[in-house]
């Protein structure tokens, strides 16, 4: 009996032990944690410029998704970048788990977090010192996207991230300046650019043929036959001029026997009217290396002036012809593209010519 008691006792001491180097690493914990501050984020994103306005500026970037924002701080003193982190959003506001202190910090990143692997994306100093800017790698992007892919180009810490103007964030700069906060006190302004170009495909029919048809779009697919997928290599240049630091200055790897790959832009089972005189928007996004070989597979369906189905899934491949300049697309720079729906021969305006109308630049 006696013996039983000791083992109790001894087992009782290693669980009191253990009890109070848990409560001890706890109290740590919190400690830790009582050190530092979170960062928190209003983020703005540069409007797409058309190539036929050169119009510019910047918006709050408030997604309708749950998306993220990937993020590399380092202290300038430390001189190496810390591992990447995100800024999530829930659909109504931005948050973070991001622990700071009242200190400076260098900040590079893009979004969406969640478009490559996190295994597939560096940094690396520029010219030895993030001070002088960065060289970002994003492996794996696709060459055709529905995703706007950006890059932080300008950083600014602010006071009101309610705010609908970036204050105090400048292009080129990547200099957090958190000396002298207190706690709640960390906020930061992003400036965010495009890396990819964007297509605005712009549908419509003719009103003659309108007048005899109805066209229901069912399905948009830009396919490109070269290229599958990509890495850019981004090199952002620090400035305190306010020039944008990407310039030219992003580098497109594509790896060796691609065999092309598709995205769909549109897809509906009940289709999608074409109208005589509202254009139907929709958009995709491309890197300049897979322009000269792109198609757009356009499917269909055509009904008569009472309603009736006539075809079902027609479907129209067109080549993006030359004419549209896409190799000259740089980063951020949208080109509208005008797609007509109108009949073979439109002079003639025969019922078999009605039903397989053409689809043209």
């Amino acid at each position: 009996m006696n013996r039983l008691n000791n083992i109790y006792k001894k087992r009782a001491r290693v669980l009191l032990m253990a009890a109070i180097l848990l409560v001890g690493c706890t109290a740590d914990d919190d400690t830790a944690v009582q050190q530092d501050d979170t960062l928190q984020l209003a983020a703005y994103t540069r409007d797409y410029t058309d190539i036929t306005t050169r119009a510019d500026g910047y918006n709050p970037y408030q997604p309708e998704d749950v998306t993220s924002i990937g993020i590399f701080m380092t202290p300038p003193d430390e001189g190496k970048a810390l591992s990447l982190e995100y800024f999530s959003y829930n659909g109504f506001k931005w948050q973070s788990n991001i622990g700071v202190k009242a200190r400076k910090y260098y900040i590079y990143g893009f979004m969406p977090g969640d478009v490559i692997d996190k295994s597939k994306c560096s940094i690396s100093p520029l010219s030895g010192d993030y001070a002088n800017g960065a060289v970002l790698t994003l492996d794996g992007l696709k060459p055709i996207s529905k995703t706007d892919v950006c890059v932080i180009v300008g950083v600014g810490e602010t006071t009101d991230p309610s705010a609908s103007t970036a204050n105090n964030a400048q292009l080129g700069s990547f200099l957090y300046d958190g000396t002298g906060k207190g706690k709640g006190q960390h906020y930061v302004n992003l400036l965010m650019d495009h890396i990819y170009s964007c297509l605005q495909f712009r549908m419509k029919v003719t009103e003659q043929y309108a007048q005899v048809r109805t066209i229901k779009l069912k399905r948009m697919e830009l396919k490109s036959s070269k290229i599958s997928a990509t890495k850019a290599v981004i090199t952002l240049t620090a400035n305190t001029t306010g020039a944008n630091p990407i310039g030219d200055n992003i580098s497109w790897a594509t790896p060796t026997g691609e065999t092309g790959m598709s995205m769909v832009l549109f897809e509906s089972e009940e289709g999608e009217a074409l109208s005589d005189t509202k254009e139907l928007l929709l958009s995709g996004n491309i890197i300049p290396e897979c322009t000269d070989e792109m198609t757009l597979v356009t499917t269909y369906d055509v009904y008569d002036r009472k309603g009736n189905l006539v075809r079902k899934d027609c479907e129209a491949p067109n080549k993006l012809p030359s004419s549209l300049v896409l190799s000259t697309l740089k980063a951020g720079e949208r080109q509208p593209v005008a797609l007509t729906v109108a009949p073979t021969y439109i002079y003639v305006l025969s019922d078999p010519d009605l039903d397989n109308p053409t689809v043209t630049f």
